[in-house]
């Protein structure tokens, strides 16, 4: 009787075994195809954005206070892709209620910083040298505190003036045709990335720019 139970079960089991190879198969099959390739140019960089504005409009959310800038199509100058649909964030608020410190700059005359703004129309990586660190041009003293609505009604003003606009922060991809760039504010705790930055060309050719941080993050911390 042991010999016979031994055989049946040896039976069920070579049985068995077809079925489970073949659900393996098929699972494996599944599986098989390779994951969506990433973005062009994907991935979270310290970057640079220039070109023309599009339109702009208010995002609040929760704990996301921003002024959206739609750019017209903006070329990345490192792969060659157009991005259709291309976004700034700056940010108008704090998620914490601390305060929002605001300095703003009319008619630049830094050559240091007219330099770094001065390549043509596109998206590209910057390394935080090419980049701009607010401790080499302003001082604590030159930061106030903004509300909300008057700082976006002073962005608003600015870009309503503008023939270009520019921003250092990070940027960011949700699809090939689609990106971003946020963290438009002074960076603290982030290797290889300078501060976030606005700057803003006129018609006659003069730049200013806006730059912001937050109460909770000291002026000046930023040794990325």
């Amino acid at each position: 009787p042991t010999m016979k139970l031994a055989l049946l079960f040896l039976v069920i089991v070579l049985l068995t075994i077809p079925f489970v190879d073949a659900a393996t198969m098929k699972k494996k099959k599944k599986g098989t195809h390779p994951p969506p390739a990433p973005p062009s140019g994907g991935g979270n960089y310290y970057g640079l954005a220039c070109g023309q504005v599009k339109k702009y409009w208010r995002k609040d959310r929760p704990r996301s206070y921003h002024l959206e800038v739609d750019m017209e199509p903006v070329l990345d100058l490192d792969n060659g892709a157009n991005y259709t649909a291309f976004e700034a964030n700056v940010n108008v608020k704090s998620r914490d209620e601390s305060a929002m410190l605001v300095a703003r700059m009319r008619n630049i005359t830094d050559s240091t910083i007219l330099n770094k703004l001065s390549g043509p129309n596109g998206l590209k990586k910057v390394t935080k040298e090419q980049g701009v660190y607010y401790s080499d041009f302003l001082v604590a003293s030159d930061f106030a505190p903004m509300e909300e609505d008057p700082l976006i009604d002073m962005l608003e003003q600015i870009i309503d003036a503008s023939n270009r606009v520019c921003f250092f922060g990070q940027v960011y991809h949700d699809s090939p045709n689609a990106a971003g760039i946020h963290d438009i504010h002074e960076l603290i705790g982030m290797p290889g990335y300078g501060d976030g930055a606005f700057f803003a060309e006129n018609s006659q050719g003069q730049y200013e720019g806006v730059f912001c941080h937050f109460s909770s993050q000291p002026f000046g911390l930023n040794l990325n």
